[in-house]
């Protein structure tokens, strides 16, 4: 599940993290192009059981890139 922790509107900036169902927790970090509502994260911390991040992300560069919509009756 992906959580936002903050969101800075005068530079687009986002923070939040991404629980994954094994415990794995990643920090993110990045910008929401609201033009194309587009969000692009990268990961820059990674917490959880040992055994299992380690394998999973071990080595890899890679980055979240989705598209935002409001849920219905939000402002």
């Amino acid at each position: 599940m992906l959580s936002i922790t903050s969101y800075e509107p005068f530079n687009q900036r986002v923070n939040g993290t991404l629980i994954d169902h094994s415990g794995v927790e990643l920090k993110l970090a990045g910008t929401y192009k609201r033009e194309e509502s587009q969000l692009l994260l990268q990961v820059h911390q990674i917490r959880g059981p040992v055994e299992i991040f380690v394998n999973k992300f071990k080595m890899d560069n890679w980055a979240l890139d989705g598209h935002v919509s409001k849920p219905p009756g939000s402002f």
